[in-house]
């Protein structure tokens, strides 16, 4: 098992959440560099914007995701089914729906 995938299984089993497919699968991939200051829209088309940079898997980087979840989601400052993946030029959380 990598670094990675052991990273994402300690966020999937401390916060008790299972991480959509496509975007685990996005992770293992190391997609994650690769991608810094990607253009995208909203899927009802209303919202334009960027990702300055996703949030990294590996515990106690600077922005890791273990961190952001536990700062926004479990400290109740987002709701409990949404989960803090990346970040843009403006400091705004882009949000991931891990249920409903």
């Amino acid at each position: 098992m990598t670094i990675i995938q052991k990273e994402v299984c300690s966020i999937e089993n401390n916060f008790k959440i299972k991480l959509p497919r496509e975007y685990r699968d996005f992770i293992m991939k190391g997609s994650l560099e690769k991608l810094k200051m990607h253009r995208f829209v909203t899927k009802d088309k209303k919202v334009e914007s960027i990702v300055k940079y996703f949030f990294s898997p590996k515990k106690d980087y600077d922005d890791d995701l273990h961190g952001e979840i536990q700062g926004f989601t479990l400290d109740q400052k987002i709701p409990i089914n949404l989960i803090p993946i990346a970040i843009t030029p403006a400091e705004n959380r882009v949000l991931l729906s891990i249920s409903g």
